[in-house]
């Protein structure tokens, strides 16, 4: 579809333009549903998350490290003296963070991956082309700045951005119900430590370091010829931190102060210290959800034959900081668990009453290579396994 030449793209960092974006798509969500009572609670808090350190950190050699917004201008709207953003009529932005890429060529490289959200265009100008041409300008705009890197999204508009160059890996989630979980068995792998914000660093310094030495230590397994995974990094679990306080600060319903939010869970081996295995969560707070956005269990449980005790303690125990809090659902994505490897997980997780094992995602996962990565590393979508394919890639 051809697009009216009114149309303009930008690249902004202007913070009126970035509010505006925000009044704009604040359309798209059910504010109520998120303990939001207006369109000011929302900018806000956007506004806020912002200002947290994944989203502003800057690279000397990475233009759009960190979050950038993109928007489109209809130069046909006239504005009124000391108005600068009415004429924004569609709008979106990347938070771009470091990741990895495997290959038996190269061995394990850093790359950059960018996420694309808040997608929008403004009602009255769609069906004209305007996202289309906003979609293509920021693709093109990722060729420029990160050649050879990768961009990954979560559609809740099914297949629309096939269209652009993203491939969808659908990952299926399970929801495990709270009550059933609180009438399992209690089982004990060893000492349970609690996380709040600001609480996480040395979790993902271990994350990142066992992700590494795996992946430089084994080949990616057939039929896929390189692995590409999102790096272990505290501040990601900060960012959802930070969202989940903010909107329960709004709340009225739920009776628990700030300070007392937990957002992780780690289990340790009482003689030694060693992190056994460690979960991190966010909440979702008028839907009663718990959604797990990392959950790791390390090797020497693996080795010792304890991985699954090392799960069901996390899972106990997350489950009764849910109850508390009268939370019904703890959901978590099926790539968090490998399916082989832990089948003993999955089959503990199958016992559960009333829980749903294998329920399709409505947020589809899709994941874009850009043209350099794929004349680097001479493949092609198919070829490309995408390690932590869950909600630790979204934001």
């Amino acid at each position: 579809m051809s697009i009216s030449s009114n149309y303009i793209f930008e690249v902004t960092s202007d913070p009126a333009a970035i509010k505006q974006s925000f009044i704009n798509n604040s359309e798209s969500f059910n504010l109520p549903n998120r303990n939001l009572a207006s369109v000011t609670d929302y900018v806000n808090g956007e506004l806020a998350i912002n200002d947290s350190d994944i989203c502003q950190r800057r690279s000397p050699t990475i233009s759009i490290q960190g979050q950038v917004f993109y928007v489109v201008r209809d130069t046909s709207i006239t504005l009124a003296e000391g108005d600068f953003t009415s004429d924004i009529v569609a709008s979106c932005c990347t938070l771009t963070r470091d990741g990895y890429v495997k290959s038996p060529t190269f061995g394990l490289k850093n790359i950059p991956v960018s996420c694309y959200a808040f997608v929008y265009t403004k009602p009255d100008q769609r069906r004209k082309g305007v996202a289309a041409f906003m979609l293509n300008e920021v693709n093109r705009h990722m060729e420029r700045e990160i050649p050879d890197g990768i961009s990954v999204l979560y559609s809740d508009v099914g297949e629309y951005y096939s269209r652009f160059g993203f491939e969808s890996r659908h990952v299926p989630l399970a929801l495990l119900l709270v009550a059933a979980i609180l009438q399992t068995p209690s089982v004990e792998g060893g000492k349970i430590i609690t996380h709040m914000q600001g609480q996480f660093k040395d979790l993902f310094i271990l994350d990142d370091r066992i992700l590494v030495e795996r992946l430089n230590s084994s080949l990616t397994e057939a039929p896929y010829k390189i692995s590409v995974s999102l790096k272990p990094d505290s501040a990601i679990q900060e960012l959802f931190a930070s969202r989940s306080t903010w909107k329960y600060s709004k709340s009225k319903s739920i009776n628990q102060a700030l300070e007392d939010l937990i957002f992780g869970i780690s289990v340790t081996d009482e003689a030694t210290g060693q992190v056994l295995g460690f979960v991190t969560f966010s909440h979702y707070w008028n839907a009663k959800v718990m959604s797990v956005t990392r959950l790791f269990i390390s090797p020497s449980a693996e080795k010792a034959g304890t991985a699954k005790t090392i799960f069901v303690q996390l899972v106990q125990n997350l489950a009764v900081l849910a109850e508390k809090l009268e939370f019904d659902t703890i959901k978590l994505w099926h790539s968090e668990i490998d399916e082989t490897k832990h089948k003993a997980i999955w089959d503990w997780i199958d016992e559960l009453p009333n829980s749903d094992i294998n329920l399709a995602n409505t947020s589809l996962s899709a994941i874009n290579f850009h043209s350099g990565f794929k004349a680097k590393y001479d493949v092609e979508g198919p070829d490309v396994k995408w390690e932590m394919n869950g909600k630790w890639c979204w934001y």
